[in-house]
């Protein structure tokens, strides 16, 4: 995928456009504790931190220009600086697992196909690129260099970190799944409202479906 498709693959939806307020912040509270807790980066929620800082700012100016009990303004505010410690906060998770696992990352982002989501969102896709530009540029001018000839071929995507996917994750189920290999050789029925300690990478892709969540 280069660069011209991977623009393409950024598709506005108006998944988000109907919610209320209270129905965006459950949604942002549930991609904030799904990113913590998961091993890898999850695909980008890009559209609903930018719904939710929209409502942010139509609550802001409405502080500003309503005439409301102050009481009922200062619980307002300090709802908003919740919402925006819950944006930052995701922000900062995502962030750190792209330095983290950055060369993993862009080969997983640009392996997607047009039909799926995207692991990043512009911003992302262009920090990453960045900051492993700069990573190599480092590598080269304080290490590689000084090495012998035969030395000096680093393979990024061999010697960098990647997500440890084997690691066990607690689960809440969202959806009902019957016969769910949980193990490498033990299925179960994972039972709506059941919560499970599991292996990450035998819910992923229930994860990404939104049939369970992260606790």
């Amino acid at each position: 995928m280069d660069e011209e498709q991977e623009l393409e693959g950024y598709e506005e939806s108006d998944e988000y456009v109907a919610m209320t307020s209270a129905e965006l912040l459950d949604k942002l509270k549930e991609a904030w504790i799904n990113e913590r807790m998961a091993p890898e980066l999850l695909n980008s929620q890009d559209e609903l931190v930018e719904c939710m800082i929209e409502q942010l700012d139509a609550m802001e100016r409405n502080l500003k220009t309503g005439k409301r009990n102050p009481l009922v303004n200062s619980m307002h505010g300090l709802e908003m600086e919740r919402v925006r410690f819950l944006i930052n906060s995701y922000i900062r998770c995502r962030l750190g697992k792209i330095e983290k696992y950055v060369i993993d990352v862009l080969q997983q982002h640009k392996a997607r196909g047009q039909e799926d989501l995207p692991l990043l969102s512009r911003a992302e896709l262009e920090y990453a690129r960045e900051y492993a530009d700069g990573m190599e540029n480092h590598l080269k001018s304080t290490i590689l260099k000084f090495l012998p000839t035969n030395l000096q071929n680093f393979d990024e995507a061999k010697e960098l970190p990647k997500p440890n996917k084997d690691k066990y994750v607690f689960i809440r189920v969202n959806d009902q799944q019957d016969q769910v290999l949980i193990d490498d050789d033990e299925t179960t029925d994972l039972n709506k409202g059941a919560r499970h300690i599991v292996r990450y990478s035998f819910i992923a892709s229930l994860l990404s479906e939104g049939s369970v969540s992260l606790t």
